[in-house]
């Protein structure tokens, strides 16, 4: 009993060790957020191009829903919506806006979204973010996990994933984007 116990702690110790350096590492990456500290408005693009969703290709997915350009349009919204209402506020507050004359560009680029009507958990996406500048060169680059929704539409589940991608988006500029 007594080595079930050692052992128990020798592999909590690891995961939390693991946990720690995960955590580190992603703080290397969002702190070069700090070069968008003077920058009040980005422009911002969601890509789903080339995304898997719920197992289909894009092409063959929107063929099974009539509502996708609606859907888009709404997804848009909360994810600006979520990245606002987070970025938005402290000395240095940020935006986002679909116009394109801004110096700097948020590409949201969907790898995978698996809904809650077929996983039976919480909706996940993961998207590759950049920032570029008008160039199209990347200035910041991160990946990102988001879980969030439960019920509804395919497309509703998805705005509810990218609304939790706009607001850790937008807590991150928040938090890092600020001058130091």
């Amino acid at each position: 009993m007594k080595k079930i116990y050692q052992y128990a702690i020798l592999i909590f110790c690891i995961v939390l060790q693991m946990n720690v350096f995960a955590q580190g590492s992603a703080g290397k990456t969002w702190n070069s957020l700090a070069r968008f500290a003077r920058e009040e408005v980005l422009s911002y693009n969601i890509d789903f191009t080339n995304a898997l969703i719920n197992g289909f290709e894009v092409d063959e997915f929107i063929a099974t829903e009539t509502n996708w350009a609606e859907g888009v349009k709404d997804m848009n919204t909360r994810f600006s919506t979520a990245f606002n209402r987070e970025a938005f506020r402290g000395e240095f507050p940020h935006r986002v806006t679909l116009q394109n004359d801004k110096n700097y560009i948020i590409n949201v680029k969907i790898q995978q979204i698996n809904t809650s009507l077929y996983t039976k958990r919480k909706t996940w996406i993961s998207v590759n973010i950049t920032i570029s500048d008008r160039k199209g060169n990347v200035l910041f680059s991160a990946y990102v996990e988001e879980k969030n929704g439960v019920f509804g539409t395919n497309l509703n589940l998805m705005g509810d994933a990218l609304e939790a991608v706009g607001y850790h988006l937008g807590r991150a500029f928040y938090t890092y984007a600020v001058e130091k």
